[in-house]
């Protein structure tokens, strides 16, 4: 059996000597066992990069811990003690007591542990372990279900702090926000015990649900999430495998692609995509289609959280991030965002143009691209469209010339003026040459 990561981290804290430790796994050492044990890992402390794009407060809970990562923090402690009367509610629905929940979770402890990058060594007791899974899932699972019918939280009191009908409104959104942080995961195994789900579709459909993401209802995976996170990320694209095309012109392709302004001055015109899947861009014979984009208070902590765990879990492709990186580069000033807002593509819920526009910014800074993803098969398409020089020369004229209904009737007025001084004078010449006949 190989050591894990945080068990080492024990050894070399002065329990053996480092020599004696690394002889021993030396000896021990499997190679399919280190596979099998990495696989599992889902849940990952914060990189150096993700800090410096953002301060910790976008990328760490603010109101509510699950977990081990943040668990005991000073500023989280008004939720922690609440949690027990969570416990105690979810126990009295259950029917069940919590010993059988203990039992049931002792069976899967490994798996559960071995989804954290690191655990400290207190966590590395299974009796504790277990404790603050049940604790924080039975919380998590009573949020989730908050809004179901069928599990409508009658039995809190009218003045409950989190699930009243007034708390609901100012303190849940926040709890929502904090079960999108990439540090703040518990795996969905431990809500699929709780919840004595049946199979794996019932668990990420509860997920769905509760962050309104219903056109997952029907297509919900199969297979159980790894956790809120991961779930969240598979509603904003299409889980199906994009059709790569390498790009036709390498040389038209060169450089950066043109802003949203400078594409529509090159007559190339937006259209809002028929689909939410932040995949779902294309362009064709003019016209680039793009996904409703909602910007609000909330957008900036989902995507670098949903950055970052596609940064950092192995396999996973980075879909979401090169959504972002696109959107940076189509919107560098607020004429282009506002551009995008006219033909109903971007959706504001934050009162400056300019914040929306430098969080985008922000956002696709350190996004690095992949050569053969679809979307930069979209971006080279759309060069190559735009470089056309034609089209610039036509786009110029009728920004020149036609941008205003007055300028446009007076080019109509001067051209049919020119019209019927040419027709004058060719009849004059006409006429010269061929005078009329006298009877």
């Amino acid at each position: 059996m190989m050591t894990s990561t945080s068990e080492r981290h024990s050894m070399v804290n002065g329990q053996i000597s480092w020599e004696k430790m690394i002889q021993a796994e030396v000896k021990k050492f499997n190679r399919d066992e280190e596979e099998k044990e990495l696989e599992k890992r889902s849940i990952y402390h914060l990189p150096a990069f993700a800090k410096k794009i953002k301060s910790e407060t976008v990328l760490t809970p603010q109101v509510a811990s699950f977990g081990p990562y943040h668990h005991g923090e000073q500023h989280l402690m008004l939720v922690e003690g609440y949690k027990i009367t969570a416990l105690i509610h979810f126990l009295i629905k259950a029917q069940q007591p919590l010993q059988y929940f203990i039992d049931v979770m002792k069976n899967d402890v490994k798996d559960l542990q071995a989804c954290y990058e690191f655990l400290e060594d207190k966590w590395q007791d299974e009796d504790k372990f277990i404790e603050l899974m049940i604790t924080d899932g039975c919380f998590m699972l009573e949020v989730l279900r908050s809004h179901q019918s069928q599990f409508k939280n009658t039995s809190y009191a009218k003045h409950d702090p989190i699930f009243s009908d007034h708390a609901a409104q100012h303190k849940l959104p926040y709890i929502k926000r904090d079960m999108l942080m990439l540090e703040n995961q518990l795996p969905l195994l431990v809500l699929k015990v709780l919840h004595q789900a049946k199979t794996d579709k019932e668990i990420n459909s509860l997920v769905f649900k509760f962050f309104e993401m219903e056109d997952m209802h029907n297509s919900t995976p199969d297979q159980l999430g790894l956790h809120v996170l991961d779930l969240y990320r598979k509603g904003l694209i299409d889980t199906q495998p994009q059709q790569c095309e390498l790009p036709i012109n390498t040389r038209a392709s060169n450089g950066p692609m043109l802003t949203a302004v400078k594409l529509h001055e090159s007559l190339i015109q937006f259209e809002l995509s028929e689909s939410k899947k932040m995949t779902s861009i294309s362009f064709d014979k003019g016209i680039l289609k793009l996904p409703h984009l909602i910007i609000d208070d909330a957008t900036e902590f989902a995507l670098l959280n949903v950055m970052t765990f596609e940064h950092l879990h192995v396999g996973l492709e980075d879909v979401v991030s090169l959504y972002v990186c696109f959107m940076g580069k189509l919107i560098e000033s607020v004429a282009d965002l506002q551009l995008l807002r006219s033909k109903k593509i971007i959706h504001m819920a934050v009162e400056s143009d300019q914040a929306a526009t430098n969080l985008l910014n922000s956002l696709s800074k350190e996004v690095i691209h992949d050569p053969k993803d679809h979307m930069e098969t979209v971006r080279n398409k759309v060069k190559k469209y735009s470089r056309k020089k034609w089209r610039r020369w036509l786009a110029n004229l009728l920004d020149l010339y036609f941008d205003t209904p007055w300028k446009t009737l007076s080019v109509i007025a001067a051209v049919v003026l020119l019209v019927l001084t040419f027709v004058q004078a060719f009849y004059e010449v006409f006429s010269y040459h061929h005078p009329l006949k006298k009877n």
